[in-house]
């Protein structure tokens, strides 16, 4: 009997546990001033998701025979992040990557790639580098199979 009442109050805490990872990741992004992240916060994060392509500018694009490099970046007042939009203009269904590479050399990056192939005019964007205070490079690849990462061609840059 005891090892009953055990065993249930067990469950019961298991599943109480389980309900609680869920709704945490169900509940929106706390906010800064509007946007889920600003400066530091950023790095890693998606700028769709994030909110910070609202009011986003890119200061430099380049279209290579495939893809479309943007450099975005938001101002100081907003999220205060750069990272690299790369669009599929191959005319067919391929996989695309995109990193933004910062630091001596540019030898680190915040990177993300399509899961599979996304039609063309379809775009991926890298995670943000926050903040934009240091040079940046945004580059991006299509391909007919998963890039890896990180994307280290067709670089528009350095801002």
């Amino acid at each position: 009997m005891k090892a009953q009442k055990f065993i249930r109050q067990r469950i019961i805490l298991y599943l109480l546990s389980i309900s609680q990872f869920f709704l945490i990741l169900l509940l929106p992004l706390q906010t800064i001033n509007g946007y889920a992240c600003q400066g530091d916060s950023c790095t890693g994060l998606n700028p769709e998701s994030a909110g910070c392509g609202d009011g986003a500018i890119t200061v430099g694009s380049y279209s290579f025979s495939t893809v479309r490099v943007d450099h975005r970046r938001s101002p100081p007042d907003t999220c205060d992040a750069e990272w690299s939009r790369a669009v599929n203009i191959s005319g067919g269904t391929r996989y695309v990557g995109a990193s933004i590479r910062y630091g001596a050399g540019f030898v680190y990056h915040q990177s993300d790639r399509s899961p599979a192939p996304i039609s063309n005019g379809s775009a991926i964007y890298s995670r943000m580098k926050g903040p934009s205070s240091t040079l940046t490079l945004a580059c991006g690849k299509v391909s007919t199979s998963l890039v890896l990462l990180p994307v280290t061609e067709n670089c528009v840059g350095p801002y």
